[in-house]
């Protein structure tokens, strides 16, 4: 039998795993079109957070993820443009 390497009786994903598994991506993403907009981001943070529903046998599945991302940008930098950056490239996401 397959031993978890979390231990018995320890969930299979913890929700500060996964909720941080989607705040790095949110991160990313949020990098790579302010990038392609020029916005020059000099800080992010998240406070994520979520719901996880654990089963008997240990499999958990997420019910609900919540991100609150801070970003800061460069002075001079449009505000508004940084809200909702879009790429010079492909046009609006």
């Amino acid at each position: 039998m397959a031993r978890s390497a979390l231990g018995e009786g320890e969930p299979r994903l913890g929700s500060a795993s996964a909720s941080g598994a989607a705040s790095a991506c949110r991160k990313l993403w949020y990098l790579h079109l302010a990038a392609d907009a020029g916005i020059i981001v000099t800080a992010y943070a998240d406070r994520a957070g979520g719901a996880l529903e654990v089963e008997k046998d240990g499999v958990g599945q997420f019910k609900s993820v919540v991100l609150h991302p801070t970003v800061t940008v460069a002075p001079g930098s449009d505000i508004e443009r940084a809200r909702t950056p879009r790429s010079r490239r492909s046009g609006p996401v």
